[in-house]
């Protein structure tokens, strides 16, 4: 099978005189067709690698937005976990919370001390 350099050849090997006018119209027309096609996948290769490149540019920051969500929650988790901990501190040994205490002494309670400040 020749290729559409070698068909171009052929007719560019054939004397102008031996084609003819219509030889030489269709030879131009071979010509002009390559060149338009030639152009045409140069044009669509260069938009596929424009979308190539857009659609790695993409991932890449996909991949960086996963990533800033995960070290976002493993924060979040901590500090959740730290503030549990903190929770447990305040917990007596009952499984009451001291907040929920009635108390009639001055301690160390949050809502004893609002109540005193407010009494006085």
């Amino acid at each position: 099978m020749a290729t559409d350099r070698q068909l171009v050849r052929e007719f560019k090997s054939i004397g102008k005189d031996e084609l003819g006018y219509e030889g030489q119209q269709l030879a131009e027309f071979v010509e002009r067709s390559l060149r338009e096609h030639k152009q045409q996948l140069a044009t669509e290769r260069a938009k596929e690698l424009e979308l190539a490149r857009i659609m790695v540019e993409v991932e890449e920051k996909a991949r960086e937005r996963e990533h800033t969500l995960a070290m976002e929650r493993q924060r979040l988790e901590a500090e959740f976990r730290r503030g549990e901990n903190r929770m447990n501190v305040l917990k007596p040994q009952a499984g009451v919370w001291k907040t929920d205490v009635p108390c009639k002494s001055p301690c160390r309670c949050l809502t004893t001390r609002k109540k005193l400040s407010t009494t006085f």
